[in-house]
């Protein structure tokens, strides 16, 4: 990749693609969920998340050269995972999940706090339907290999899921 210095009004395209899959361990811990009849749930857990990165710039340099550079990485990140569920009735519950790392010059981090609808004691299957909103939170510093990144996504969510 080389350094090329671009005139201030100069045009250029920027395209960036971002995308990621988790895949998380986890352990509920019995003995909070026994000692509270149910109403706490904690879990821990490894999350490995692998984000594709993709970017490209093209423009114009001060000395009238067309330029176009590219970078893309893969890297598959493990993170720690915490979830904890206040469930005060059976149909109701708070939720709320944490995933971190922090190595070397990259930190990255997402945190997710909703209310959970929940079809418990309404519908009879071993599927449990459930909706849910909140807010959700995902920062990422990144600078590995050439590839330098300070994102943050954060917003309102909702999402329908299926426990078993």
């Amino acid at each position: 990749m080389g350094c090329y210095t671009y005139q201030a009004n100069a045009d250029f395209n920027l395209s960036v693609k971002l995308d990621r899959v988790d895949t998380t361990l986890y352990y509920n811990l019995p003995f909070i969920k026994t000692a509270t009849a149910g109403k706490l749930d904690v879990e821990l857990g490894l999350n490995i998340r692998t984000v594709m990165f993709d970017g490209k710039l093209s423009g114009t340099t001060v000395d009238n050269r067309s330029v176009t550079e590219g970078k893309s990485i893969t890297l598959p990140i493990p993170m720690g995972h915490l979830a904890v569920e206040i469930r005060p009735i059976n149909q109701v519950s708070l939720v709320g999940e944490l995933n971190y790392i922090g190595y070397r010059k990259n930190t990255y981090y997402d945190y997710a706090v909703g209310l959970r609808l929940n079809s418990h004691g309404l519908v009879r299957t071993t599927l449990k339907p459930f909706v849910e909103v909140g807010y959700k939170h995902e920062k990422l510093k990144l600078d590995e290999e050439g590839v330098k990144a300070d994102l943050k996504v954060k917003g309102l969510y909702a999402l329908m899921g299926v426990r078993f």
